[in-house]
């Protein structure tokens, strides 16, 4: 007769072989630094072109283009400035002036791609800028 013990015991074991047998070409995660990076050329709708480093002002027209940035917190999308006080501006107001982006986030992707054995093909996407003022934060937290 198979006990509870004897079933979980079993099951363990099965997982660990069943785990150890999967092969993937890839792995879970990559980074490499790629040799050079365009500069930054940044713009910002309503702003204009983003100037390194930031001036106090220029941060301040970036805050105004902003919203609060809210968190997931089990289902619900919640703005909260006691877990997170920061600025989010959405990646469909940002764009690279350089035209050497469009190449190396090709490259890029491809690079990805590869490593994490992904045979299609993946495009890279400027999803959003966030601005952390001084005293700024994002509580841990789990999902």
């Amino acid at each position: 007769m198979t006990t509870k013990t004897d079933y979980q015991a079993n099951l363990k074991a099965e997982l660990i072989k069943g785990f150890a047998a999967i092969t993937t070409p890839g792995s879970f995660a990559a980074w490499e630094a790629l040799p050079t990076t365009p500069p930054a050329g940044l713009s910002v709708d309503g702003v204009g072109q983003i100037d390194m480093p930031l001036s106090e002002g220029q941060i301040r027209e970036l805050i105004a283009k902003a919203h609060q940035a809210p968190y997931g917190h089990r289902s619900e999308t919640l703005v909260d400035l006691s877990v997170r006080n920061t600025w989010e501006i959405n990646g469909n107001q940002l764009s690279f002036l350089d035209p050497a982006w469009q190449g190396y986030l090709l490259k890029l992707s491809k690079t990805v791609a590869s490593k994490l054995g992904i045979m299609g093909p993946i495009r890279a996407e400027l999803y959003k800028m966030l601005i952390y003022e001084k005293g700024a934060m994002f509580k841990a937290h789990t999902e």
